[in-house]
């Protein structure tokens, strides 16, 4: 039988009795065994070089034109080349670690303590898990988002002391860092924290206790972007006191966050009761591709009455961000854009006031249906002396339409019939996403069945059934995009229940199977279309029609 060539290092084996080129190749043999049994190289080269000496072995890179990934030796005066085979491992002597060739290149093997994989590139990949695949590299990035972490903990050692009627900085000192994972707390300047590249979204919690010099004191604690206010707390305490503040923030790098402190009276922070927390959660449940942040923000910008025994919508003046145009200026509310559409929403409302004795309700008001009804998603209730503030956060569902409001409700308990008074830049909405769309398992629309003449859907009928159960003729009248704004995409099955004809008809403004103001009818009792919204006022209808 012939020699043949055997796996992995390639040595020639089982020859036969007096085969020729046995010498040969048993050299051959043994060099290999000599080179890659506990194997090492001297470097990884584009080309042979140039003044070699025998025993000299090298490994050329995928560049070389003529012998890539090859491992090459100084032999006798010429050089002898190996083609290697994946998973082959050498000792790369000029850098100083393992070399592992996967079929195509030979690369640095990290085996972070113990691993036998080699990483993919780490650039860009800053908290991203790293997961086993079924390739040659063994692991790779995975889709998930990066991990949440933690930018900075910190912790007053120390007390501060504030004069009576002035606002100060909150400060840390070298020593009051509890945890800075990544070293980006500055505390030569102990009053700002400086956002780090990479960061775009962080969420911020602040709490303070302080020891007041005088009975009843009123308080103000706010958290500030660049020196501006974005979030804030009132409230009045005798004596020892505190409070808590966590606000979401859109950031980006070099942005500064603090925190400061006002009393109407002189006081000193609590040792060990005062701290500030910031947590990077930029792609919190999401690849950042998909991270939407804030879609909206706003503030007053001047007071506002709230009126004895009534119930006030709370007015907005200044929009600090709206990056779907969600904001509804008129009607101080927010519409739900396309781009949060079945999304999980995080709405955040903080308003401070001041008045005489009295109780302040506030109301975070959620519609699914266009406006006609409202039901509540987050309340606070409390009762002040003079300063009050109240603070609102919640987490719901949301469709392309939604509309969010926020009322309040002012009551004077000692029966003077005294207004209070929202404070000027003391008051703020927030509405962000993590574009998490939830899965759609179950159905968006139920049946809703219609006994009238005339129907106009509305945003709840999204994706679903309208029923007409009527003897009479009877008209399904699709709406202009400024009155109901479906989601483009928006399906609208109509079924001709009853004996009347069932006819879907466009208004002037809105384009059904491209006619502006068109319609069709059903071709009967039980016939069934169903049209799909493909722009703001066009319409596309198919099925059972004449």
């Amino acid at each position: 039988m012939p020699a043949r060539t055997l796996p992995n290092l390639g040595l020639n084996g089982f020859f036969d009795l007096g085969e020729d080129n046995w010498n040969d190749e048993m050299d051959t043999n043994l060099l290999k065994l000599s080179v890659l049994s506990q194997g090492n190289v001297l470097s990884k080269l584009s080309a042979e070089p140039g003044t070699p000496a025998d025993g000299d072995v090298h490994i050329l890179d995928e560049t070389n034109a003529t012998n890539p990934n090859a491992v090459i030796i100084r032999d006798n005066g010429a050089w002898v080349y190996v083609t290697p085979q994946p998973g082959w491992l050498l000792f790369n002597r000029a850098q100083g670690y393992h070399e592992r060739f996967n079929g195509t290149v030979w690369a640095e093997l990290l085996t972070g303590g113990g691993g036998g994989a080699n990483f993919p590139p780490f650039a860009g990949h800053a908290g991203r898990p790293l997961v086993v695949n079924q390739g040659e590299n063994g692991v790779e990035w995975s889709n998930q988002p990066p991990l949440p972490r933690s930018l900075a903990l910190l912790r007053q050692s120390t007390s501060q002391n504030f004069p009576a009627n002035t606002s100060g900085v909150i400060t840390f000192g070298a020593s009051d860092s509890v945890q800075d994972q990544g070293g980006f707390w500055d505390s030569a300047n102990p009053s700002l924290f400086t956002v780090p590249a990479g960061v775009t979204t962080v969420l911020v919690t602040a709490s303070f206790q302080v020891a007041a010099s005088s009975g009843n004191s009123n308080y103000e604690f706010f958290i500030r972007k660049n020196g501006a206010i974005t979030h804030l707390q009132r409230t009045e305490v005798s004596g020892w006191g505190g409070q808590t503040i966590s606000t979401i923030l859109d950031v980006n790098q070099g942005d500064l966050i603090d925190c400061v402190l006002w009393s109407e009276d002189a006081f000193d922070t609590f040792p060990e009761r005062t701290t500030l927390a910031i947590a990077d959660i930029g792609s919190l449940g999401v690849s950042p591709a998909q991270m939407e942040g804030v879609f909206c923000r706003v503030e007053q910008n001047a007071s506002q009455i709230l009126p004895h025994n009534t119930t006030t919508r709370i007015e907005f003046q200044n929009v600090v961000e709206d990056n779907h145009n969600g904001w509804d200026s008129v009607n101080d509310e927010f519409i739900v854009p396309q781009e949060a559409d079945n999304q999980i929403a995080v709405i955040t409302v903080s308003f401070g006031r001041n008045s005489e004795e009295g109780t302040d309700s506030g109301f975070l008001r959620h519609s699914t249906d266009g406006g006609a009804n409202f039901s509540v998603i987050g309340n606070t209730r409390t009762e002040e002396n003079f300063f009050g503030n109240n603070s609102i956060t919640a987490i719901v569902r949301v469709r392309a339409g939604d509309i969010i409001h926020f009322n309040s409700f002012f009551f004077d308990n000692v029966g003077s019939s005294n207004s209070s008074t929202l404070g000027n830049e003391r008051v703020s909405f927030s509405f962000m996403t993590f574009g998490t769309t939830l899965p759609q398992n179950t159905p968006l629309a139920s049946v809703n069945t219609q006994i009238g003449t005339i129907y106009t859907p509305v945003i709840s009928d999204a994706n679903g059934v309208i029923e007409m159960d009527q003897a009479s003729a009877n008209t399904v009248s699709l709406p202009l995009n400024s009155s109901v704004p479906f989601a483009v995409g928006t399906t609208l099955t109509m079924t001709q229940l009853g004996a009347g004809q069932t006819t879907v008809d466009a208004p002037a403004g809105v384009i059904l199977n491209g006619v502006d103001g068109g319609n069709v009818n059903l071709n009967g009792q039980y016939g069934m279309a169903t049209a799909y919204k493909r722009d703001l006022d066009e319409w596309v209808i198919s099925g059972a029609l004449v």
